[in-house]
């Protein structure tokens, strides 16, 4: 622990020059402080209040309060007073500059963040997700007839409307899919219905349903129904790598 050592200010004689004279604080800032200097040059007084501004993010609080306690009635305080509690002054009298540094041991740490400085008003309470969520796709199928009205020439046409809704409710998701055509054979067509279960962290996801696959070969569509467990690499892409190829 560093020994502080509280000094008290000579006695002005009244005689001092009141100048306003620039100040290098450790390389960083330049204050522009009030200052009485004593006729011969000997003896510096600098302005607390002008000072202290620049020094009460610099130094640690133990020496700013020691350095505080030793200011004069006036609101000024010696230059032997900062040197005597460690901190390292010159003044050139010829030149009118005052040059403050502050060593390593008595500057106060500071903190550097790269990420966002936005701040968190605590007194505003933090949205919660919604239980419920959820959206709706709508596709669109139409044909256009080219000819004259005499050969049957309608324009364009909209046959059906393709509907795929999603909810989710606390992760679990149902997604369904069907078909809204006014001038088909079934006014409503349902292509299947699922029920979605993911696990992030095991890249994993259950699926129970069905689905009507929307051709086959030479066959009527067959609804098919069961359980999927698949490996969705989607979920964390930056853990999935492909094997290089082998010569």
């Amino acid at each position: 622990m560093m020994n502080t050592v509280e000094v008290k200010s000579e006695q002005r004689t009244g005689d001092e020059l009141d100048l306003v004279i620039p100040i290098a604080v450790d390389q960083m800032a330049m204050v522009e402080c009030e200052s009485l200097v004593s006729p011969d040059g000997s003896l510096l007084w600098l302005q607390w209040e002008s000072l202290s501004a620049s020094l009460k993010d610099l130094v640690i609080e133990r020496i700013f309060f020691v350095l505080f306690d030793v200011v004069d009635v006036d609101g000024f305080i010696e230059l032997n007073s900062l040197k005597e509690n460690g901190l390292r002054v010159e003044f050139e009298m010829e030149t009118l500059e005052v040059t403050l540094e502050i060593p390593p041991k008595l500057r106060k740490l500071k903190e550097i963040s790269l990420g966002s400085q936005r701040s968190v008003n605590s007194t505003v309470p933090v949205s919660q997700p919604s239980d419920w969520s959820g959206y709706l796709n709508v596709q669109m199928q139409g044909s256009q007839a080219y000819g004259s009205s005499a050969f049957g020439g309608r324009g364009l046409e909209m046959h059906a409307l393709r509907l795929e809704p999603v909810l989710n409710y606390r992760n679990w998701v149902m997604e369904a899919q069907g078909t809204l055509d006014p001038e088909g054979r079934e006014i409503w067509t349902r292509q299947s219905t699922r029920f979605i279960r993911d696990i992030p962290n095991k890249r994993t996801r259950y699926a129970l349903g069905d689905i009507r696959p929307s051709t086959v070969a030479f066959q009527d569509p067959v609804m098919l129904t069961g359980l999927s467990i698949n490996r969705e690499n989607r979920m964390q892409p930056f853990r999935h790598s492909r094997p290089g190829e082998v010569h």
